[in-house]
């Protein structure tokens, strides 16, 4: 199966269950029910209502209000409990588009022709690699295991 069938098949109908902003500072987890895991190294957004609600740089950014905004609270106010209602992946460039129950859609980008941007994980041990330039690649978990 090519992989941007595998990616769609794998989270179309899945509900977005969590998000993590990851202690190294750059890595975001979006967690969805029966067991797949989008890791975000690349820029992302959330477009909800007409506009960009949030990015991924706006976590613990002050844009003059009193205290830093709170990305997990904005993620799980827009994302958490949602369904997967639309998948997209752009040929060219590999950017991911997941249109949300509520209207709202997680947008990713990528931003170089080297380094990866995302990765699914899968239930089966599997994932699918958002290679720098925008190629999509099937990473076996017998591979994985390989090392």
């Amino acid at each position: 199966m090519p992989p941007d069938q595998m990616i769609a098949d794998s989270l179309l109908g899945k509900v977005l269950q969590g998000v993590r902003f990851g202690e190294e500072g750059f890595l975001w987890t979006f967690a969805f029910d029966g067991g797949v895991t989008l890791t975000c190294e690349c820029p992302w957004r959330i477009v909800h209502a007409g506009r960009i609600a949030f990015t991924d740089t706006d976590h613990d950014q002050i844009f003059g209000r009193a205290s830093p905004i709170d990305g997990h609270a904005i993620c799980r106010q827009l994302l958490a409990g949602q369904t997967v209602k639309e998948v997209a992946v752009s040929a060219d460039a590999g950017d991911l588009l997941l249109g949300m129950s509520n209207g709202a859609r997680l947008q990713t980008w990528t931003s170089s022709a080297g380094y990866e941007s995302w990765q699914l994980f899968l239930p089966t041990g599997d994932m699918i690699v958002a290679m720098g330039g925008g190629e999509r690649s099937i990473v076996k978990s017998t591979d994985i295991r390989k090392g």
